[in-house]
């Protein structure tokens, strides 16, 4: 394969481990909270108790939106969790940020270049697997339409984001623009192979 090594890929491919990372590196991650297995009974009062709905409920460590579900009520979250637990031993619940998506490429070994970035305008409420693959009615602007420091602020980030990660080669970073704040939240990075 071309691209990040495979120690490199396995940490971008883990929820948990690059929002610790990405954290460390003094990157704005949504507030989450991480469950194994044997932790899904107690999940439901922490995630009451700790988080603002809607949340998003994640496999740790599954692609292309696979077994994601945006939780808007605290009596929707068992069949969220079963649904993730279904696909993964451990799962991320994140909240959810009113946001514009999106992505930037970053693609060097040590002399690093950064794409311009580009959005993803979902058809759906979000950019789930149905969005992605089946229906096709996703849209994207390529340049996204940022302003100047905006632009500047996420090309930061996004090599902050690659370096913090061991990466190399190319990746996309993807990342969630607060449209009530302006903050930048990073979301995931997706390698080759991813």
């Amino acid at each position: 394969f071309v691209g990040a090594s495979s120690f490199a890929s396995g940490l971008a491919m883990n929820k948990h481990i690059s929002k610790k990372l990405f954290r460390d590196a003094g990157l704005k991650i949504p507030r989450y909270l991480y469950f194994e297995g044997d932790e899904q009974e107690k999940s439901i009062g922490q995630i009451q108790e700790n988080l603002s709905f809607p949340v998003f409920v994640k496999p740790n460590s599954l692609g292309s939106s696979v077994g994601i579900s945006k939780v808007k009520t605290p009596g929707e979250l068992p069949r969220a969790l079963e649904a993730a637990f279904g696909h993964d031993y451990g799962v991320v619940v994140e909240e959810a940020v009113h946001c514009r998506e999106i992505e930037i490429c970053v693609m060097g070994n040590r002399d690093l270049q950064v794409s311009p970035p580009g959005e993803v305008i979902p058809f759906n409420e979000f950019y789930d697997y149905e969005d992605k693959y089946l229906l096709g009615k996703t849209r994207f602007e390529i340049p996204a339409r940022l302003k100047p420091e905006q632009k500047a602020a996420i090309r930061d980030q996004a090599l902050r984001a690659f370096t913090c990660l061991h990466l190399n080669g190319w990746a996309r970073v993807d990342f969630l623009l607060d449209r009530d704040t302006g903050d930048w939240f990073v979301n995931e990075i997706n390698t080759i192979p991813g």
